[in-house]
């Protein structure tokens, strides 16, 4: 995920540390208008004078230390009311025990006994110093330098004794060291310990990076001790903080304990990658250490993560909690209750990639997701608990339906980040599943079942998963295969899954066994390598067929399979065997077509395609025949089996050589035996040769006997051979007792010495017989 921990953290302690600012300010404002105003100066105007005076100065003194000092250029009380006026005055606190330096200074104050108002007429200056070394100083002199001044400066202000409310309408400024700021209009009530800044509350930081505090109004308070911004916002550079309002609860000493925001809470960040990162929630707590450092942030009441650039993440939360190290660092996220992060690209224009399984938007939903971070604003790694889910959707091309998506399940799931928080690898068990759509939009979805998954997503900008792997029980099903194995490997971009550790495969008709095992996804095309056997079970005979015929299964052995399923032909090569009951094909390749039930297979230089049947004879003998060629093709439906090239047929009757030989066979027949009880009981033995053609070069080889020619057919039950030639070559039997024979038509049989001559041309049958 694109999820910048930096962010929580900045905007958080902007707020943090101006607000202490804002905070020690007013406060100390507070403590000085209550003390030095309320305590000091009415009470000393209140004597009786009533005359001019120059150079008026007044103090007050406990346990031989000085509490405050006033001086004035000018005192003057007037008869009527008692009312008195003081100019050109300067007032130093000093407080009980000496530790402070607190100045204030005016133009112009007046007092009325009778109302108990004081007012300051014009601009009122006001410093805030502490002074540590005023404990063990007894001249009580100023401090040696001045590190920490808070400077005010307001104008306007009306103090009235009774009710101990100070207010001003005028602009209040202050300056401190790392900030100055402004607001208009201030109230304070000294009896209930509060300042009020009514409007226009502003705060500028200072240093490299400067910080603003804009708020609507703001209000501090004694009891409890606690400043409360309304309508808050705080900016840097690129980053934004804002709230509703934003109260900050302070220790005795001053230091914030914690700190709560509520109503549209909303921090953003804009990097330098091009990312815009932003947090959005109802409220949030800040919890402080003792030293005014962020520790924990709480967001009980829903969070929402935004980034946006050239990677979008989007992430909520029922709850969240960010907790930080002793660096002000986010150290970990714990985000609980229906959590949901997701990323995926910004639309763009179509692409050559738009709707490749590469390119994928990713969502993780989970009960319950700890995020830990690796180095300073980078995550390492995060943790589901509870259940969880991953849900990857490939973006669609432009016109296209949306794709279907898959869904990644799991006990438990670990992930881990790179550089630029996206999620980079993700480890899930036990019970992982993974559910993906169907190969079209009205098939069954496919599901993979394992003992643990691992999947590792592509960091180049498509940001889409590279591959998936599954250890253990690894089981898919796709509702026309299933496949077993140890563990299974898929690649979106190829959308190929790759088994391993004794894979097996099979549907309704099939199991296929091998080393390693490829199915492509897409194409529903599969491979196979490393002592390959496949299976066919027959759901019915063929009354019609003859080689594949029967109901019993279909064996097929290899070093490799391909199997296309657009042409239906599976391909075997490297020393194939393909075998039901007792027919047997043998031959480099093996190609079947179990659909059209033909078989094609192409032999080599150093082996040939070799078959076996059987022939009958009048009397029911039963003999083997073997058949070998350089490529064979045999089609069910026909009971016909063509062989080419170097064709080599032998048998107990001899052997016969051709180019071309075609074999029919008889139609398979139901057993005899007691124990066959339906049709699907198919003949268990080879198939049996009804009839033989053979063309070009012929030669047959028996016992005594050689006949040549270009085309012998050859009938099985009879042990008939018709045997003719060409124009140019009449066909020939030589036989070592009769002689040769020729003619245009050559008919023998293989128990008979008899050759059967017929001639259609002008040229003469000829037989030479040996004489002793």
């Amino acid at each position: 995920m694109a999820f910048d921990p930096r962010q929580t953290r900045r905007w958080l302690l902007w707020a943090a540390s101006l607000l202490v600012f804002i905070v020690l300010l007013f406060y100390g404002y507070g403590r000085w208008r209550s003390r030095s105003i309320m305590h000091s100066a009415p009470a000393h105007l209140a004597v009786n004078v009533e005359r001019s005076s120059q150079g008026f100065s007044l103090s007050k003194s406990e346990n031989g230390r000085t509490l405050f000092t006033i001086h004035a250029a000018k005192a003057i009380e007037y008869k009527a009311g008692g009312h008195a006026q003081l100019q050109d005055v300067n007032i130093v606190i000093y407080g009980k025990t000496g530790d402070r330096f607190d100045q204030i200074s005016g133009a112009n104050f007046d007092y009325d006994p009778a109302s108990g108002d004081v007012v300051a007429h014009g601009e009122v200056q006001i410093d805030l110093e502490a002074n540590t070394e005023g404990p063990l100083r007894p001249d009580q002199a100023p401090p040696k330098e001045q590190k920490n001044l808070i400077h005010v400066r307001t104008s306007g202000l009306f103090f009235n004794q009774k009710s101990g409310i100070a207010t001003t309408k005028e602009r209040v400024d202050f300056r401190i060291p790392q900030a100055e700021g402004s607001a208009v209009g201030a109230v304070m009530d000294t009896h209930a310990n509060t300042l009020r800044l009514q409007s226009a509350v502003e705060v500028n930081g200072s240093g490299p990076d400067p910080t603003k505090v804009v708020a609507q109004s703001a209000v501090l308070s004694k009891d409890p001790r606690q400043a409360v911004l309304d309508a808050a916002h705080i900016t840097q550079s690129a980053r934004d903080f804002d709230a509703d309002k934003l109260t900050v609860f302070l220790t005795p000493d001053n230091r914030i304990d914690h700190m709560h925001a509520s109503g549209n809470v909303h921090g953003s960040e804009a990097a330098e990658s091009g990312q815009h990162n932003e947090v959005h929630a109802s409220e949030a707590e800040f919890l402080m250490t003792g030293q005014n450092k962020l520790r924990r942030i709480v967001m009980p009441a829903g969070a929402v993560m935004d980034s946006s650039g050239a990677q979008q993440s989007h992430g909520t939360a029922q709850r969240a909690i960010v907790d930080f190290d002793d660096q002000q660092r986010a150290s970990k996220i714990h985000a609980e209750g229906d959590v949901h992060l997701s990323q995926h690209k910004p639309e763009q224009a179509p692409s050559k990639t738009a709707g490749s399984q590469s390119v994928q938007d990713m969502e993780l939903i989970a009960d319950v997701v700890d995020a830990f971070a690796a180095t300073p604003g980078h995550l390492g790694h995060a943790v589901t608990t509870g259940a969880a889910r991953i849900e990857l959707k490939p973006q669609s091309a432009a016109g296209a339906p949306p794709p279907g998506k898959t869904v990644v399940t799991a006990g438990r799931f670990n992930a881990t980040f790179d550089a630029l928080n996206r999620m980079r690898t993700l480890h899930g068990e036990p019970d992982a599943k993974i559910v993906s759509p169907g190969a079209t939009p009205t098939a069954p979805p496919r599901v993979s079942t394992s003992q643990m998954l691992d999947v590792v997503f592509d960091q180049n900008q498509s940001g889409g998963v590279d591959s998936i792997v599954q250890k253990g029980r690894v089981h898919f099903d796709d509702s026309i295969h299933q496949a077993f194995a140890d563990q299974g490997r898929y690649t979106p971009a190829d959308q190929m899954l790759v088994l391993t550790g004794s894979p097996r495969v099979l549907d309704e008709e099939t199991t296929t066994t091998a080393d390693v095992v490829r199915m492509n996804r897409g194409t529903g095309d599969a491979f196979a390598e490393g002592d390959v056997k496949t299976t066919y079970r027959q759901s019915k005979p063929q009354p019609n067929g003859a080689m594949l015929a029967s109901g019993n299964p279909v064996h097929v052995t290899a070093h490799s399979l391909v199997a296309a399923k657009s042409t239906g032909i599976a391909h075997y090569s490297g020393d194939a065997r393909l075998w039901q009951d007792a027919n047997i094909l043998e031959a480099p390749s093996i190609d079947l077509q179990r659909e059209q039930r033909v078989l094609t297979a192409q032999g080599g230089v150093t082996r040939p395609v070799t078959s076996e049947f059987v022939q009958t004879d009048s009397k029911g003998q039963q003999s083997p025949v073997h058949i070998s060629a350089m490529h064979f093709t045999y089609m069910d439906d026909q009971r016909k089996a063509h062989y080419e090239d170097h064709v080599v047929m032998t048998s107990d009757q001899g052997r016969l050589t051709s180019s071309d030989l075609d074999i029919f066979l008889k139609p398979a027949q139901p057993r005899s035996a007691p124990s066959a009880s339906s049709a699907s009981q198919q003949n268990s033995g080879p198939s049996q040769i009804d009839h033989a053609i053979a063309s070009g070069d012929v030669l047959l080889v028996q016992p005594g006997r050689r006949a040549t020619g270009e085309r012998l057919v050859y009938t099985a039950d009879n042990q008939k051979f018709v045997l003719n030639g060409t124009p140019g070559q009449l066909p020939q039997v030589d036989d070592v007792q009769r002689g040769t024979t020729r003619g245009d038509l050559l008919t023998f049989f293989r128990d008979e010495d008899r050759v059967l001559v017929e001639s259609y041309s002008e040229r003469p049958a000829v037989t030479r017989t040996p004489v002793k």
